[in-house]
This record gives C-alpha cells, sequence and structure tokens, in this order.
C-alpha cells in the first residue's frame, strides 16, 4: 500500500473516520473539521503516515473546542492560501520540468552527464531536481 502522502485522495475520508470514532471512544459529542485544517492536512507530508494521521486527530478531538477541528488542534502550521493563478502555475511549471527531467533521463539511458549537459544545468542542479521531484534514477 503506498504511503499516505502519495494518496491525497483519502486523508480527509480517513480524518473524518478517526474523528467520529475517537469522539464515540472519548464520548466529547460530534467533530468536524475546519476547512482550514482540512487544507493544512492536504498540504502536510505525512512521514508518520497514517499513524501520525490516528494521533493527530486522537489529540485534536480532546483539544478542540465547539465540536470543530482546526489546524491549530491538529498540531500542523497554518496554510496560507495563495491566489489560484500562482498555486497553478506553481504546479505547471513542477510538472513541466519533472517531465524535461524524466525525458532526458530516459533519452539518454541515465547517463547523468549527457542529461546534465542537454538540460544545460550542472549535475548538482540535476540532482538537487531529481531528488526535489522524487526521481528514481539509476545512473
Amino acid at each position: 500500500m503506498p504511503p499516505l502522502r502519495e494518496r491525497k485522495e483519502d486523508i480527509i475520508q480517513l480524518a473524518r473516520y478517526f474523528c467520529d470514532k475517537y469522539a464515540q471512544e472519548y464520548r466529547v459529542g460530534k467533530c468536524q473539521l475546519s476547512k482550514d485544517a482540512c487544507c493544512a492536512m492536504l498540504k502536510h507530508e505525512w512521514v508518520g503516515n497514517v499513524r501520525e494521521l490516528i494521533n493527530r486527530i486522537r489529540r485534536a478531538v480532546l483539544l478542540c473546542e465547539n465540536g470543530q477541528i482546526r489546524t491549530q488542534d491538529l498540531e500542523l502550521e497554518e496554510v496560507i492560501v495563495q491566489p489560484y493563478f500562482a498555486q497553478g502555475l506553481k504546479t505547471i511549471k513542477d510538472e513541466v520540468e519533472k517531465n524535461a527531467l524524466v525525458t532526458a533521463i530516459q533519452k539518454h539511458n541515465g547517463k547523468m552527464d549527457i542529461v546534465a549537459n542537454d538540460l544545460q544545468i550542472s549535475r548538482a542542479t540535476l540532482y538537487r531536481l531529481i531528488d526535489k521531484h522524487e526521481i528514481c534514477a539509476v545512473e
């Protein structure tokens, strides 16, 4: 099963399930996730996978006020909502950058010197971008 950070579409559904479960277990009444909390959860990397989600929800159920779980209750960073076009442009830039890397690596059979030359970047920059985009490249 892939890690939670690769299944963003499951995060909110799982979080709601655990909210209901722990609200019932701790007898605190109904709990709901605020929009800000949902945004913060979608932006979070979830290094601890589902266990981290469970622990954050469990704690938030006990800490929340008026049955509303906020970003602070989850102890996640506040997500500053950027204008739509800024989010779209960054996403587009990242996708184009990743596609260019993957295409060049495949084209040159993973020979990083040639890939870096083809993309007109240094080898150090190439490896930094490979790490950034989590590309599996074997030299």
